[in-house]
């Protein structure tokens, strides 16, 4: 209990992070999210430390009770709210997960959590029971699915029966299971990326002496390399071999050219279109490497005659030749 007592203290150390993570995690119809989030923190930041620090303390649907007893208007924000308060809490916790992966080689995090003050024994612990945490992530979300969808009634059953005391029980449909999924890949994708870029900025990574790093965003797990080759150039070039295709900003479905040449490559980089966008999802789905950049990130990748491609830690590696790489 007395962990559990320090650790939101810890987790609101983290908590820009936190922030932007869920923000990029989340599908674009759940944008009334992140909006509360942005009106809690500005206008109830009181509410939003008794909601998370109950959470960790008592238990999710203790926290709901808490929130629900004084919001009682089937209209008001009070699922987004409750939502919102969730998912920074679990986009914190695994925050606290990768920095336990990272510490193993102590020296690599000293920078960061140095600079943020985070207590030794709190990253080392890690963070709140995660499993248990998405089981309420597809409770909590199917209620918000099924308001958006006007479904007041079983929204306020719910809510009612969990004011008297019962666990929230909704049934949950596979719509829901697969969207939380697809958050849950996204939110750790994305979390481990922007910890690994904060790290990188203490200067306490030290990178191989060859090469220079574009640190980007982790959008496909993998590794790959090769020459850089750009689209649509690359549709006419039909390139072989070991090459990692470059893909500007795509609007619409994807070009049957385009799934070609992301399933020939060894990996991807692409203009941020952020981690729904229908290239990420597409590499995803045939496991492709990939990391989402800036247009200023792309122009210094295509200068390189050799680039290799981690979509797991978000970073991009160039080289003038691939002599000089190593490989």
């Amino acid at each position: 209990m007395q962990r559990l007592n320090k650790l939101y203290e810890e987790f609101t150390k983290v908590d820009d992070i936190a922030i932007k993570a869920v923000e990029l995690s989340l599908p674009k119809h759940a944008m009334e999210v992140i909006e509360r989030i942005r009106l809690d923190y500005a206008q109830d930041i009181g509410i939003i430390g008794l909601l998370r620090r109950t959470h960790i303390e008592a238990g999710f649907e203790e926290a709901a009770r808490l929130f629900w007893r004084s919001r009682r208007e089937p209209a008001s924000p009070r699922l987004e709210s409750v939502l919102s308060q969730l998912l920074l809490n679990i986009a914190a916790s695994a925050i606290f997960e990768v920095l336990k992966e990272l510490g193993r080689d102590p020296d690599q995090i000293e920078g960061f959590i140095g600079a943020r003050a985070i207590a030794a024994n709190a990253w080392q612990a890690g963070g709140l029971d995660m499993v248990v945490a998405w089981d309420h992530l597809c409770r909590i979300w199917q209620l918000y699915r099924l308001k958006k969808a006007g479904s007041v009634e079983p929204v306020q059953a719910t809510i009612n029966e969990t004011l008297n005391g019962a666990a929230i029980r909704i049934e949950i449909e596979g719509a829901t299971i697969s969207e939380v999924e697809t958050i849950r890949q996204n939110l750790l994708y994305v979390v481990r990326g922007l910890v690994i870029q904060e790290i990188e900025r203490s200067g306490e990574v030290v990178l191989p002496a060859n090469g220079r790093s574009i640190v980007g965003l982790p959008a496909s797990p993998g590794l790959g390399f090769g020459a850089p080759v750009v689209w649509p150039a690359a549709a006419r070039l039909k390139p072989k071999g070991e090459f990692i295709l470059a893909v500007p900003s795509i609007v619409g479905q994807l070009p049957d050219a385009l799934t070609e040449l992301l399933s020939a490559c060894h990996a991807a980089v692409s203009i941020g279109t952020g981690l729904t966008g229908h290239v990420p999802v597409y590499c995803r789905s045939i496991r492709k490497p990939l990391v989402l950049v800036s247009d200023p990130q792309m122009s210094r990748i295509l200068k390189h005659g050799f680039v290799v491609v981690d979509g797991t830690a978000g970073r991009v590696k160039l080289f003038l030749d691939r002599a000089s790489s190593g490989l």
